[in-house]
């Protein structure tokens, strides 16, 4: 019931994307607000990373990030990234480098409401437990916070009991279960919010 319903509004989410364009006046608005030119963050191993907005023309690198990541199976296809960078006005993409190289990302999206969504989060392998998803999320924090948003919200795969620990560790709470949201496995997922009142 549930995936047949996902399949349904992640069709009509694409046609709206589709007619939507974004000249630079609307890609310029959301990162004026958001006023972030980016910053150093200490990584575990007492180095330090570089963390930045992504620019529209960076989708490929986000996409090929996530292949990496994924073992070569990206679960979006290069055309989403690329609609959610150069069609969606309402999308975050936050870029960790080190050394140059892109090693980590975190994709958001704003809503209507109160809540800023999280879709994508993607940490390459040998750079993981460096702390790298816990300082994008702080980051995302922040610019809710300047967003006057009230709740950042996400899914996780109820197998993914490593990123459950951490988004639990970061002030996340369970709130729901989506059964078979993930396809084609039809793995359910665990809704988790934050509240920007819980401190980090």
């Amino acid at each position: 019931m549930w995936s047949a319903f996902k399949i349904v509004m992640q069709k009509l989410m694409h046609q709206m994307i589709d007619g939507m364009y974004m000249d630079e006046e609307d890609y310029q608005l959301l990162r004026r607000r958001l006023a972030f030119t980016g910053r150093l963050v200490p990584l575990y191993s007492g180095e330090e990373a570089f963390m930045r907005l992504a620019k529209r023309e960076e989708y490929g690198d986000i996409f090929r990030l996530e292949q990496l990541a994924y073992d070569g199976k990206s679960p979006w296809h290069k055309e989403m990234f690329y609609k959610d960078l150069n069609r969606n006005p309402r999308t975050i993409y936050i870029i960790m480098e080190y050394n140059g190289e892109k090693i980590a990302f975190l994709g958001a999206r704003t809503t209507d409401g109160y809540d800023l969504h999280i879709s994508n989060i993607c940490v390459l392998p040998q750079y993981r437990c460096l702390g790298c998803a816990s300082a994008l999320i702080v980051q995302l924090v922040q610019f809710a916070e300047i967003l006057a948003k009230k709740e950042i919200t996400l899914e996780v795969r109820q197998s993914n009991s490593k990123a459950i620990r951490l988004y639990q560790r970061m002030g996340f709470i369970k709130t729901g279960i989506k059964p078979e949201y993930y396809q084609p496995e039809k793995e359910d997922a665990i809704e988790m919010t934050f509240e920007l009142q819980r401190a980090l």
